[in-house]
């Protein structure tokens, strides 16, 4: 005979924990609860909040609270935060306790860089919803710059705040040491504004667990506001995702650093900001796949504007900026890695150029050594990746892997509603150049020149690699458009760089360095000096039928300004003031009223056929053609086939 069990009182009427207490106190008068045992054990004390009023807290948090490790300077230090800043201005930014790595060497001189302005604009206006983003960028770019200023601001307006500079804090050897971390740094943000009732949120007495754990928990949910603006950044933040189990799948209070859905989005008073310098794994593994599409903001190197003005904190010769911005693309850590290698040394161009001989050699087998431990396919797929790169593709831009975007040799942008992808800086350029043409993919392209079996893309990635890789001068014969009139193309350069969306040149000073344009520049691929070159698997006639590639355009075209395309080019790289026209099929080009020497623009032809355009002929009277065997005789003599 089977005989049952009462069942307890607490699972017949599903008791609160309030109603368990009342009903275990009435059956005994002596019982305490073991949260009063627990405070009673503890010595919990009264604590005065910043509202007046008296809370009871645990000693641990009492003593964080009045005697904060790495507290930020007091609030009203940086009531001249509150002020509109503007771009290029140079601010002083008090303590704000911890900092990032290798701050100090940065921080003589906080420039408001343009991202500053764009991200605090938007985190200051009125919401919508919880606002969320995930800064993403190479090191040495200034993400932690950027954040550290956000920090900053959000402090000085007297928000609740919490700023990590380091998330490996909080992967401690034990969840209570990790939640005992983020409640230092919490209470030491906040001490002067938390409240009893703030304070009181902290505390939950229906789990006996250890409180700080509780405590941990609930400052997310104090941070998920709708009308009280709020600002959690955490930086580093790959930190905690770097071997599995990852911290907040061990420490489950901290999984709102893990899942940004969980800042839903109708707490509009939030703001969250998560970054780190190797954080790709966490963008492209964890993050859910809508989430990337629209929380990513891109931070990439400085404008001119700005790094002018940090050249100025740093640096005081005017005469070599536009080198440094050249070779560093503006980049705050090359520029610091550059003085660091020529020391108490006189800043020169000799020994910048040594300065980059020495940076690809370093970066060479970073890229070679990736490149070897992927698997063939992988192998394959990273080659076509830097091709795209390579070329300014901006409708296919290459697919990296997260651990070869945390190497830092390449950032992205959004453009034209999708994210662009761009070498860091010229040594990456070459030591990226030099891997590829290691890569079997590499010689597939120049074989399929050699056969005559490329597409338009492969042809102008062959060409760059081999203008790049081949001693130079470069000296090729030209006639005009009927095969007439010989004479010579003379290429003579030491650096390349590449005229991205929205540029018309790489700016002033850089004529002398071989351009090439991104894939929807207009009508040409590649300038140097004053040669602007059109290259095309087409014949020359064919090529000229699509409008945006149309020579004449180049010439007729005129912005607001008045200036056509050619003018543009020359006024900015050049200086001074230019005209170019085509008259009775010549071009003329001046430049402050004087005759322009050298000016040329030249057909590159990828495909098999004799310059015979004796429809065109009389319109370009004046444009040089390079046929398809004189670039194999050339460029591509002794490729294997």
């Amino acid at each position: 005979m089977l005989t049952f069990l009462p069942l307890p009182r607490s699972l017949i009427f599903l008791e609160s924990s309030e109603q368990i207490l009342k009903r275990k106190m009435d059956e005994d008068p002596q019982y305490i609860s073991p949260s009063k045992k627990m405070r009673i054990e503890e010595g919990w004390r009264e604590y005065r909040a910043s509202d007046g009023k008296m809370v009871t807290l645990p000693p641990s948090w009492i003593a964080m609270l009045e005697n904060p490790e790495d507290p930020p300077d007091a609030r009203n230090k940086f009531n001249h935060l509150k002020s509109d800043n503007q771009l290029g201005d140079q601010v002083h930014i008090p303590s704000l306790g911890l900092t990032p790595k290798e701050f100090e060497e940065y921080n003589s001189g906080f420039i408001i860089t343009d991202q500053m302005l764009e991200l605090w604009k938007e985190i200051s206006a009125e919401q919508r919803f919880s606002f969320r983003r995930v800064l993403s960028g190479p090191m040495g770019v200034g993400k932690s710059y950027l954040s550290y200023f956000l920090a900053a601001k959000g402090y000085a307006e007297g928000w609740l705040t919490l700023y990590i500079p380091d998330a490996a804090i909080l992967n401690e050897s034990s969840d209570t040491k990790s939640a005992k971390a983020l409640l230092r740094r919490f209470f030491a943000f906040n001490r002067d504004i938390l409240t009893a009732s703030d304070l009181e949120s902290l505390l939950d007495f229906s789990e006996v667990i250890d409180c700080s754990i509780v405590a941990a928990r609930a400052v997310f949910d104090l941070f998920k506001q709708k009308e009280r603006k709020t600002l959690f950044i955490i930086d580093e933040h790959g930190e905690l995702f770097q071997k599995e189990p990852y911290v907040p799948d061990k420490y489950p209070f901290l999984k709102h650093l893990m899942n940004l859905n969980l800042w839903q989005s109708h707490y509009k008073g939030s703001r969250v900001i998560f970054t780190g310098t190797a954080h790709a794994k966490y963008e492209l593994q964890i993050m859910e796949d809508s989430a990337r599409a629209i929380l990513l903001y891109f931070v990439g190197p400085l404008s001119e504007t700005v790094f002018s003005k940090w050249l100025e904190v740093h640096l005081n010769q005017p005469d070599i900026v536009q080198d440094i911005m050249r070779i560093t693309n503006r980049v705050p850590r090359e520029f610091m890695r550059l003085i660091r290698s020529i020391k108490e040394r006189p800043l020169t161009r000799d020994s910048i150029d040594g300065y980059v001989a020495q940076r690809t050699s370093e970066l060479r087998p970073v890229v070679q050594n990736y490149y070897k431990a992927l698997s063939e396919i992988s192998k394959e797929e990273f080659a076509k990746s830097l091709a795209t790169v390579f070329l300014g593709n901006n409708s296919e831009s290459g697919d990296f892997e997260w651990d070869f975007r945390d190497l830092g040799l390449i950032y992205r942008l959004n453009k034209n509603r999708g994210a662009i992808n761009y070498v860091l800086c010229p040594p990456v350029q070459k030591a990226l150049f030099k891997a590829f043409t290691s890569m079997p993919h590499h010689e597939h392209i120049l074989r399929g020149v050699v056969l005559a079996e490329m597409s338009g893309d492969d042809f102008e990635l062959a060409l760059l690699v081999r203008f790049l890789t081949l001693t130079k001068p470069i000296v090729l014969e030209a006639t005009n458009l009927v095969g007439e009139d010989p004479t010579q193309i003379i290429m003579d350069f030491k650096d390349h760089g590449t005229i991205h969306q929205n540029m018309t040149s790489l700016g002033r000073g850089y004529g002398h360095v071989l351009s090439h344009c991104h894939s929807s520049y207009p009508r040409f691929d590649f300038i140097l000096d004053t040669m602007f070159i059109q290259v095309s698997i087409s014949d020359f006639c064919d090529h000229e039928q699509k409008q945006t590639k149309q020579i004449q355009n180049a010439f007729d075209k005129r912005d607001s300004n008045g200036k056509n395309q050619i003018e543009r080019y020359l006024d900015e790289v050049f200086g001074g003031n230019h005209s170019a026209i085509i008259d009775d099929g010549h071009f003329v080009v001046k430049k402050d009223g004087e005759p322009l020497t050298g000016f040329k623009i030249v057909y590159m032809r990828g495909s098999p056929g004799a310059a015979n355009h004796t429809g065109l002929i009389r319109k370009y009277k004046d444009l040089l053609h390079v046929s398809f065997d004189e670039l194999k005789e050339k460029l591509f003599r002794n490729i294997p086939t």
